[in-house]
């Protein structure tokens, strides 16, 4: 009887510590599931994470770009405002010096540069035209400055017109003029300007002069906006310079035509005069 309580007794025992040795296992194995269970929920935290942190940053850069959006769409309406204030200024006269100061100035007021300059060759039909408007008083270019240089810059000036570019300068302290086709005219414009824009000014195949914005000592990106405001007055301006040279032509066409008829007129009363003198004595 005691021999075989032993034997269940050890059985007992062995039976226990089976059950013991799978219930640790088990708990072994549920342990590591339960870390990584653990290690996936912090990778999907992580990635959740990353996640806000991109849709955060698409947001952001969404409302900057609805931002600067509005702020080009406002200032594309204030230089569309002001294309049609210039355009109604030169249009509204025929004097070649009103016109190119009405647009010098209307375009440095739209602009918000510190300098605008109006320059035509003495091969423009008119009388050679040299304008300029300043933010501040003081800071004039000198005429000479350009006429030494004519040459130089007719040969810039047809050849953007050729080509229907302009020169756009955002930053001239990064350009290398020594490379440049052009040096002392690159250098002049360097040493003068930190940021200008340069515009041909022409009809059909005849380029008539240049107009020229800038900057003095700021660096600025200019828009598309901007570039496509000065191209259009630039070629509206050309447009009311070549009615104003038809408008003087035809007058002088009429001057000469009633010059011609009183002439004819006084030849018609002089031949009368000797007619009746002729008559008379005889």
């Amino acid at each position: 009887e005691i021999s075989r309580q032993n034997v269940r007794n050890a059985a007992l025992l062995v039976a226990l510590t089976l059950i013991f040795l799978v219930a640790g296992f088990l708990a072994l194995s549920h342990l590591r599931d339960l870390r990584k269970i653990r290690i996936q929920m912090q990778r999907e935290r992580q990635k959740l994470d990353e996640t806000n942190v991109a849709l955060k940053q698409v947001d952001d850069e969404l409302q900057l770009r609805l931002d600067q959006e509005r702020i080009d769409r406002a200032e594309h309406e204030w230089l569309t405002s002001s294309v049609r204030s210039i355009s109604s200024q030169i249009k509204s006269t025929i004097d070649p010096d009103t016109i190119a100061e009405s647009l010098i100035e209307g375009l440095g007021r739209a602009l918000k540069v510190d300098v605008v300059l109006f320059y035509s060759f003495p091969n423009f039909p008119m009388e050679r035209l040299w304008k300029q408007w300043h933010k501040s008083s003081g800071i004039d270019v000198e005429e000479s400055l350009v006429v030494d240089n004519e040459s130089d810059l007719f040969r810039l000036t047809e050849h953007l017109w050729n080509k229907k570019r302009n020169v756009i300068v955002n930053d001239s302290q990064l350009i290398d003029v020594s490379n440049d086709p052009l040096p002392k005219l690159a250098a002049i414009t360097q040493m003068r300007a930190r940021s200008w824009v340069l515009v041909p000014l022409g009809a059909g195949t005849q380029v008539l002069g240049c107009l020229g914005v800038g900057m003095f000592e700021e660096a600025r990106v200019w828009t598309k906006s901007e570039i496509e405001l000065i191209q259009k007055v630039d070629s509206e301006v050309a447009d009311v310079f070549i009615q104003a040279r038809l408008f003087r032509q035809s007058m002088q066409i009429a001057e000469n035509d009633a010059e011609v008829n009183r002439l004819v007129e006084l030849d018609k009363v002089k031949n009368d005069v000797i007619e009746n003198l002729n008559h008379e004595l005889r």
